[in-house]
């Protein structure tokens, strides 16, 4: 077993460990991020949502490596992570912006 950070690398087993912090990545993120590796790997989520997350990616090809998945799903995170804070401080403007469309389209009619 390889230790970097927050990952556990079994090469010989060629899976990973990813521990995931929930006061840092939101579980949505952690649903979402999960998702997307779906294509690519097994994926596992396991742990208490309110102490530490357990993500297992077992890659489905086996020429791909679990370390650099890994590694690729705590980029994926942070994207995650980010989008779900842009959309929510974005809400307002977004809603206003849609209620003016229909409010325009209504009229039309």
């Amino acid at each position: 077993m390889e230790s970097l950070s927050n990952i556990e690398y079994y090469g010989e087993e060629n899976y990973s460990l990813v521990s995931i912090n929930p006061k840092t990545y939101p579980l949505e993120a952690v649903y979402s991020a999960a998702y997307l590796f779906t294509e690519k790997a097994y994926v596992l989520i396991e742990g208490d949502p309110s102490i530490e997350i357990i993500v297992e990616l077992s890659p489905k090809a086996k020429a791909n490596n679990a370390k650099t998945m890994a590694q690729s799903f705590n980029n994926e995170l942070l994207h995650q992570s980010l989008f779900n804070l842009t959309s929510k401080k974005n809400a307002t403007a977004r809603d206003m912006i849609l209620r003016q469309v229909f409010a325009t389209n209504s009229k039309n009619d």
